[in-house]
């Protein structure tokens, strides 16, 4: 009790520090104000959202408290997310944790629902309508919408998942690489996974023992990988292997499919 109140006087003392400053509605028509500090700093106010009656149930923006970070555009992306997981995920979590897995049509859905891809180029088939430009808040936003379904299995298999598979290919594939992959890891077309650890070495990356032989227009590769997000049914692996010597200076990046001869 006395913490939740607290936070209420908190929250009271910071409005009152802008009851002179000037106020704007943003955007129009959302439920969300922009004000300006005395010191020139914007901040916005949120009109309350979710369970505001249970103290730290929710972030404190959600409450109303004064935010530099979190626009409008965050507040139309939250309830984005959080109407897709009551729609297409609360309700079916049970039913996948018990068969180990998510079903392949979760990911076109997530896609059309503005979830799947958001952050990506929109060349690519990404991009969100809700922020000019996709930022570290709307990651935040997203994750914390995606947790309510109370399964990490889900969160990493539809989400994590690509957001640690995909970026490597656009920073460092050649176009080629990235034009067979991206549009469709993006869409929910294709998975992705990240095949880095293996049985003897999860976080001594720079031991990895799984080996890339180059043979004429190929890579040969043999090794094992254990503990991959998503790599039960992946379609393609952003896969670490040793193409040199000891420690992480030996160590490549191939992008594999999994219909390649010799993936099991």
């Amino acid at each position: 009790t006395h913490t939740h109140t607290h936070t209420h006087t908190a929250t009271h003392t910071a409005t009152h520090a802008m009851a002179t400053d000037a106020t704007t509605t943003d955007d129009g028509g959302e439920r969300c104000e922009r004000r300006v500090l005395k010191s020139g700093t914007a901040v916005y106010v949120h009109a309350p959202f979710g369970d505001t009656s249970t103290a730290f149930a929710e972030p404190a923006w959600y409450h109303g408290a004064p935010t530099p970070y979190y626009t409008a555009g965050h507040a139309r992306l939250r309830e984005r997310v959080r109407a897709f997981v009551q729609r297409d995920i609360t309700p079916h979590v049970a039913e996948w944790e018990a068969a180990g897995g998510v079903p392949r049509e979760l990911y076109g859905k997530a896609y059309a629902a503005g979830v799947l891809g958001a952050p990506y180029p929109e060349r690519y088939g990404g991009g969100c309508a809700d922020v000019p430009r996709w930022d570290a808040f709307c990651d935040v936003v997203r994750s914390d919408e995606l947790c309510r379904c109370g399964s990490g299995g889900v969160l990493a298999s539809l989400v994590t998942a690509l957001d640690i598979a995909l970026p490597p290919v656009l920073a460092g594939g050649n176009q080629y690489v990235i034009d067979k992959v991206a549009r469709r890891c993006i869409t929910g077309d294709a998975v992705i996974a990240l095949a880095v650890t293996e049985p003897w070495a999860g976080s001594d990356v720079a031991n990895l023992r799984t080996t890339a032989r180059r043979d004429g227009d190929h890579y040969v590769v043999n090794g094992v990988k254990k503990f991959i997000t998503a790599g039960m049914y992946a379609d393609y692996y952003t896969t670490a292997v040793r193409t040199g010597g000891a420690g992480m200076g030996g160590v490549s990046l191939l992008l594999i499919e999994r219909e390649t001869p010799g993936v099991s």
